[in-house]
């Protein structure tokens, strides 16, 4: 192995050793970029519900970044539906906060929606009832979820996707080596 390759790999294998993996600078780019592209949209206050999308998305893998993207823009959108509705209603903060957030986790638990899914339609109901007297803040919400989403996405996609079909074929491999040693 060439020397600057032995180097390179020693850093690496330093910074996985200090928590400084793949994933978490894939996650912490998803969180600066979703930043900066909502503040171009909205410099007026500042955007922190896009790179808490993003943080919360980012996974291993592109497909599990997109399931819970998915989870997460459904809960925020049905969270955010149901206390504007309930918040038009019910004047009482405290009412209102207790029912967006009953009937929206009851009618997405009985529809059987996955648990993502159900505590992230409370937390957008509490949040969009925090801040109702702030003209669009559900509106916002909902797009600054969506934009954060893609921006990990796309992140995730772009920058050294997981490849795991080289660890399953090793797995497949050393299982019929198993396999095929058991029935001799």
């Amino acid at each position: 192995m060439h020397k600057t390759a032995t180097i390179y790999q020693s850093f690496i294998t330093f910074l996985h050793k200090i928590g400084f993996s793949m994933l978490v600078f894939k996650t912490a780019l998803a969180a600066a970029i979703s930043w900066w592209i909502a503040l171009l949209f909205t410099p007026e206050y500042p955007p922190y519900l896009a790179p808490i999308a993003a943080v919360l998305i980012v996974n291993i893998t592109v497909a599990s970044t997109l399931i819970k993207a998915f989870y997460r823009i459904v809960g925020v959108i049905y969270g955010v539906l149901i206390s504007l509705l309930i918040g038009s209603l019910v004047s009482n903060s405290t009412i209102a906060i207790f029912l967006s957030v009953l009937l929206g986790t009851a009618l997405t638990s009985a529809f059987r929606l996955n648990n993502q899914i159900v505590s992230q339609v409370g937390v957008s109901a509490v949040m969009a009832l925090a801040f109702l007297k702030t003209p669009y803040y559900g509106w916002g919400r909902i797009a600054e979820t969506i934009l954060g989403c893609l921006v990990a996405i796309l992140v995730n996609v772009v920058i050294a996707p997981s490849n795991n079909l080289p660890k399953a074929a090793r797995s497949i491999r050393k299982l019929s080596e198993i396999s095929s040693n058991q029935i001799h």
